[in-house]
């Protein structure tokens, strides 16, 4: 049995914003989620930017609400966690695309250089293909990983 909840990190940064206005729209993001988040640091395709880790904890609704704030935001996708903590890529039609599987970082940045930081443990996620180590978004969210 998975204990696993679906979750989604996204952001609200473009790499043409400077850094004050990024910081509003982080802000403005996070007063946009209606779930559960947790604040992030990001690397997406070598850009650093504050991201939200969103856990809608099965809510009605949840995906749609991703994807219209995906869009809202201007974003090229956000990232989505399933229960087995495989990652997709979720984009603002709604597809989907499978990047592989979510992993705590064990000294390395990814396959990629994209990563997540959980910024109250500094703890590392990252993409790979490789599977080893995983730990659930709900375990780095509440503090409960290893």
């Amino acid at each position: 049995m998975n204990t696993n909840p679906e979750c989604y990190i996204i952001s609200a940064n473009r790499p043409q914003f400077d850094k004050a206005y990024a910081a509003r729209m982080h802000d403005r993001l996070g007063r946009d989620i209606q779930y559960a988040k947790k604040e992030v640091e990001g690397c997406y395709r070598g850009e650093r930017e504050a991201s939200w880790l969103v856990v809608p904890h099965e809510r009605d609704g949840a995906r749609e609400d991703i994807i219209r704030l995906i869009s809202d935001y201007g974003q090229e996708c956000a990232l989505y966690l399933d229960a087995n903590r495989e990652a997709y890529y979720l984009y603002p039609d709604g597809k989907t695309r499978h990047i592989g599987a979510w992993v705590a970082a064990t000294g390395i940045e990814g396959d990629s250089g994209d990563y997540t930081r959980d910024i109250s443990t500094g703890r590392r996620y990252t993409v790979t293909r490789k599977v080893y180590g995983a730990i659930g978004a709900y375990e780095a969210i509440e503090g409960n990983g290893s």
